[in-house]
């Protein structure tokens, strides 16, 4: 039998970044002045890494963690602010 290598996939990357400044969103195209975040999808396919994306305003990444319905909750707590 053939080992198979199993690697542990990779969890969603969260990331909030230093500066204030006016950037893009590459999710929703909108043009923001606000601290952007970097993210990245968790993974499930074994092989595939999802791409990391950055900036990405703050809307957006409490919509692609938390869902369509309870990001606004979320973000009144402000759960993923305090990850540096």
């Amino acid at each position: 039998m053939n080992s198979i290598e199993r690697k542990k996939a990779k969890p969603r990357l969260v990331q909030l970044l230093d500066e204030t400044k006016y950037f893009k969103c590459t999710v929703c195209g909108i043009g923001k002045i606000q601290r952007g975040y970097r993210f990245r999808h968790q993974q499930y396919v074994p092989k595939y890494v999802p791409p990391i994306l950055e900036p990405v305003c703050r809307k957006c990444v409490y919509r692609e963690c938390f869902g369509s319905k309870n990001y606004k909750k979320e973000m009144k707590e402000g759960s993923l602010d305090g990850e540096i």
